[in-house]
């Protein structure tokens, strides 16, 4: 995740990741058919949400975060190095303290 470009404290955030050819994820694939991996998007997709409940109004605690399920995550087109940006959007439907 490389910046936050919109940001709304317990509602949603939206951020940035760039993709380049200069990817640790690219340096081994073939230059015929070059795709950014989906695991690093996924990675990219948990950091927004770490971003958007630790800044969570009012939280307190040591700043652990556990992730209990990831659904209806989608990708709606294959990302290529160079392509300009891809836009991750996250929003709060339900928050719950483990305590």
């Amino acid at each position: 995740m490389d910046r936050i470009r919109e940001f709304e404290v317990d509602k949603r955030i939206v951020g940035i990741k760039n993709v380049s050819l200069n990817e640790r994820y690219l340096s081994r694939a073939s230059t015929a058919f070059l795709l950014f991996p989906d695991h690093p998007l996924t990675e990219a997709i948990a950091q927004v949400g770490a971003i958007l409940i630790l800044a969570q109004a009012g939280r307190s605690g040591d700043g652990r975060l556990f992730a209990a399920a990831s659904s209806r995550v989608r990708y709606r087109r294959p990302v290529r190095p160079g392509d300009d940006v891809v836009e991750i959007e996250a929003i709060v439907l339900r928050l719950r303290s483990l305590r």
